[in-house]
């Protein structure tokens, strides 16, 4: 099975695309030459309070960790917004309708980062999505080796990676050569007064398929979703 029929890579339907605005903005910041560089990179900090109040008493017992919660969350807001699995390839935009998530964890060894990648994580309910981070995180811990190969669907992935001992106020991702997709890294949790917890999340998204007014939605649509359970 190849990446497209996997991850049902479909090509995406300008026709159906609603505004004149990101119709050309898929053109306008593809096209060489016109920009050089058409990513943009946010970094909010986010309260996240009632969120990991939440955890402490609902979630917490259960399989799964707070940054694994945060994660499914964030990848459940990114499932309604189509643009952010919008992908550039070969010179033709596709929607990647079900991107596996690609998580670097970081290992006390001298591979340094070993990538966690979860399938099919909009399909999962968050019970099936904490047992298989477990599952995998614990074997990734345990004897994970870096392999080059994943590297082969990282394009098609949501890259959410996570940060713990780095409360940063600003993040610049690397910039991707191709496929035009967002990056995402949460950074460490801070207590900044009482009761007020603080994550750093960082942004990196192409102008073409995303934009600073959608990326707010995202996080309006994320904080809602947490303080909900």
């Amino acid at each position: 099975m190849d990446f497209f029929e996997r991850y049902e890579v479909v090509p995406l339907q300008l026709s159906e695309i609603a505004g004149d605005y990101q119709t050309w903005a898929l053109d306008f910041f593809t096209h060489p030459g016109r920009v050089s560089n058409s990513y943009i990179d946010i970094t909010v900090q986010l309260d996240i309070s009632i969120a990991s109040s939440i955890w402490q008493k609902k979630l917490a017992n259960g399989k799964g960790t707070l940054t694994a919660w945060l994660i499914w969350n964030l990848l459940q807001s990114l499932k309604e917004f189509p643009c952010f699995q919008w992908r550039y390839i070969n010179g033709q935009w596709f929607e990647v309708k079900n991107p596996p998530l690609f998580c670097p964890i970081a290992v006390n060894r001298a591979d340094r980062f070993v990538n966690l990648i979860l399938e099919n994580p909009f399909k999962l309910a968050w019970v099936d999505f904490a047992e298989t981070w477990d599952t995998l995180k614990q074997q990734i811990q345990l004897d994970g080796t870096f392999q080059t190969s994943d590297t082969s669907a990282f394009g098609f992935s949501q890259f959410i990676g996570n940060l713990p001992n780095l409360h940063f106020t600003s993040l610049t991702l690397h910039q991707p050569a191709n496929f035009c997709q967002p990056f995402f890294y949460f950074g460490a949790r801070r207590n900044n007064e009482p009761k007020a917890m603080i994550m750093p999340l960082a942004a990196k998204f192409h102008h073409g398929s995303c934009d600073p007014y959608v990326f707010d939605l995202l996080l309006q649509n994320y904080l809602q979703r947490l303080e909900k359970h």
